[in-house]
């Protein structure tokens, strides 16, 4: 988290907070997620965020809204479309495969980001930027390894007992 917020470097206001909370939540979201995907098919699923997330953001949209412009609609629209196709998408990768086999593919994100940040945005990642990238990617292939041995090590357990 120290690399991430790197405090003294940039300012800790409620930005930086809300996207603490915000992973935070995300967190939440997938353990959640792969539970509820053993039962339910990913269009419920995402059905059910969606339907919730209207719901309870609906009040704070109905106080502080203002009618967007045409390309604002357009861009919502876009996001919106890009948005459901994430969410089933990953709904329907809880629901087959194991999270040490999602999580890792998951925070190729980085590079992705990255890679649009500096051709669209013309941003070029600092050298804090790289050296987050590399605990994560680190941290994962770790976590990674780990799974697939402790999951030899309880096929190889399950065989021996039947024997």
């Amino acid at each position: 988290m120290l690399i991430i917020v790197r405090p003294g470097y940039v300012d800790f206001n409620i930005g930086t907070i809300m996207i603490l909370i915000s992973l935070t939540f995300w967190s939440f979201i997938i353990i959640l997620s792969k539970f509820v995907s053993k039962d339910d098919s990913p269009i419920t699923m995402v059905t059910y965020q969606y339907t919730l997330m209207t719901i309870f953001s609906l009040p704070l949209a109905i106080y502080f809204w203002e009618m967007p412009s045409l390309i604002s609609l357009i861009y919502v629209f876009i996001g919106a479309i890009s948005g459901t196709i994430l969410h089933l998408s990953l709904a329907l990768a809880y629901k087959y495969a194991d999270l040490s086999v999602t999580q890792p593919i998951w925070f190729s994100g980085l590079i992705f980001g990255s890679g649009i940040g500096y051709f669209v945005f013309n941003e070029i990642p600092d050298l804090w930027t790289w050296i987050g990238g590399i605990v994560v990617f680190s941290s994962v292939l770790v976590i990674t390894y780990n799974e697939k041995n402790k999951d030899k090590k309880n096929k190889k357990n399950i065989l021996s007992s039947v024997d």
